[in-house]
This record gives structure tokens, C-alpha cells and sequence, in this order.
């Protein structure tokens, strides 16, 4: 089963790879970076992300008030994303 992975997954996977094998080259005497070999990966696009003004979101809370549950919800996951938790 081959699973597609994302671009920038991709890039981190390879990011981190690198750190690994230049720490090895550097403090472990490895004498070969493969990441160095292969090169980065490159993204093809960069991904943009688009985030709600003040006003949007205050427009989107009263547009959910008579439904209290997903304005907790709501509330709760824009706070848990604010302080860098993704929530599901």
C-alpha cells in the first residue's frame, strides 16, 4: 500500500534527516551526509495560510449564538490553535 505524502511533510522529513546526519558528521565522524548527496526537496507551491480578521471572527461568533455547543467549540479550538495546539 503506497501512501502519498504532502510536499512539506516531505520537506520536514528531510529537513530533520539532514540535522541528524550533520550532527553525525560532525561530532561522530560519519563521513557521508546522504541528505547532502540527494540535495533538499524542494516544495512545488508554497501553501498560504489565510487567517480571520477581528471582525471576521466576530462575525462568525454571533453567527453561531443560538447554537451554544459549537460556539464553545469554536471558541475553544480558535484559543487551543492561538496558543499552537491543533485541536481535532
Amino acid at each position: 500500500m503506497i501512501k502519498k505524502y504532502s510536499q512539506t511533510y516531505l520537506k520536514t522529513l528531510n529537513n530533520r534527516l539532514n540535522t541528524i546526519f550533520n550532527y553525525s558528521e560532525k561530532y561522530l565522524k560519519v563521513t557521508k551526509n546522504p541528505c547532502k548527496l540527494c540535495g533538499s526537496i524542494r516544495k512545488k507551491n508554497s501553501t498560504t495560510i489565510q487567517f480571520w480578521t477581528n471582525e471576521e471572527y466576530k462575525r462568525f461568533v454571533k453567527g453561531i449564538e443560538d447554537k451554544p455547543l459549537t460556539k464553545i467549540m469554536s471558541i475553544n479550538k480558535t484559543y487551543a490553535r492561538l496558543k499552537g495546539k491543533d485541536l481535532i
